[in-house]
C-alpha cells in the first residue's frame, strides 16, 4: 500500500513538472543566443588585422593560418563599417577587418568584401 501512494505520488510530481515546461517553437533562446545567428555570418571569411593598404592590394597581419595574408582590390570590392556601405578611405592600418575572399587563377586572391566596426548581420 505504501508503495503504491508512493508510486502515486511520483507520477503526479512528474506530470505537474511536465505540465508547467513550455513545449514548442516559442521558448526562450538558450543562455547566449542563437549561436548560429552570431556565427554564419563570419564563415568563410578571413580576420586579421591590416598591416598595409593601398589602392590595389591589402595586407592582413594576425590572420587564422598565422602569417601575412595580401588580397588584391578591385572595382567589385565593396567596404562596409559598421554594416553600412563605406569608401577604401575610411579603412586605415591596424584596424581589425574581415575579408572575403575570392581565388582566382595563377594564385591570385581577390577582397570580394572588406568589413570592419560593429559587425552586422549585413556581411553576408
Amino acid at each position: 500500500m505504501k508503495y503504491a501512494i508512493l508510486s502515486l505520488t511520483c507520477l503526479l510530481g512528474m506530470t505537474l513538472t511536465a505540465g508547467a515546461q513550455k513545449v514548442g517553437g516559442d521558448s526562450a533562446p538558450v543562455r547566449f543566443g542563437n549561436p548560429t545567428g552570431t556565427a554564419r555570418p563570419f564563415q568563410n571569411l578571413i580576420y586579421g588585422v591590416v598591416k598595409k593598404i593601398t589602392e590595389s592590394e591589402i595586407v592582413l597581419t594576425k590572420t587564422q593560418h598565422g602569417f601575412d595574408q595580401t588580397f588584391q582590390l578591385v572595382k567589385k570590392t565593396k567596404y562596409f563599417r559598421d554594416g553600412k556601405p563605406t569608401a577604401l578611405d575610411s579603412i586605415k592600418e591596424g584596424e581589425s577587418v574581415y575579408v572575403r575572399q575570392k581565388k582566382k587563377k595563377k594564385g591570385v586572391v581577390i577582397a570580394e568584401r572588406v568589413t570592419t566596426g560593429i559587425l552586422a548581420t549585413q556581411t553576408r
